[in-house]
């Protein structure tokens, strides 16, 4: 995975941040999950699922921005709409879910579509467009499960440093500020 998928990392550590603690891997398995299963979609060249969504990566790309930014503002405790969506208990603190992991999961791939995998798929988009879509199927797939292995190591390591600090709001509050900053990123087009 290149350097340049730095906002895939950061939104990663910030899910696990932002989870409650006793729902810290569910969200970040969603999202982890969720990228892949985007991923091969968005990568399934030779056919008119990954023609349809190359052509909309822009608006999914916006919309994942948006999705992040009211996580963001939703994790450091500003009450809006989407707040009230998501609250459960009016005492409860804000935490991501696995909802809001699967979301975010799903726009990746569509904000950073090569991740430094740009030489094997450009060689899958000239299997696919050749008509060997299920080679260039297999070639995709193997970088979204490189992409997966990392995030999954990345996610666990969150995970038990996450697991060791004290409790307490302010690292939901980091995490708002970091889905924020990518979002911000993401809208500018500073990623991608």
């Amino acid at each position: 995975m290149s350097p340049f998928a730095w906002p895939l990392w950061l939104m990663l550590l910030a899910i696990v941040a932002g989870a409650a603690r006793n729902a810290s891997r569910g969200p970040a398995l969603g999202y982890v999950f969720s990228f892949l299963v985007a991923f091969l979609l968005l990568h399934l060249y030779g056919t008119a699922v990954a023609a349809t969504l190359l052509r909309h990566a822009g608006a999914a790309s916006l919309a994942l921005a948006l999705v992040l930014a009211l996580e963001g503002i939703y994790l450091l405790g500003v009450e809006n709409l989407w707040s009230r969506l998501r609250r459960k208990g009016a005492l409860e603190q804000p935490a991501t879910d696995w909802l809001a992991g699967i979301l975010i999961g799903l726009g990746a791939p569509f904000a950073m579509p090569s991740l430094g995998g740009s030489a094997a798929l450009a060689s899958a988009a000239a299997l696919g467009n050749a008509g060997d879509v299920p080679e260039a199927l297999l070639v995709a797939a193997l970088v979204g499960i490189g992409v997966v292995i990392v995030l999954l190591v990345v996610g666990h390591v969150a995970n038990l440093i996450a697991s060791r600090l004290p409790s307490g709001p302010w690292p939901r509050r980091v995490a708002g500020i970091a889905m924020f900053l990518v979002a911000v990123a993401l809208a500018l087009g500073w990623v991608g």
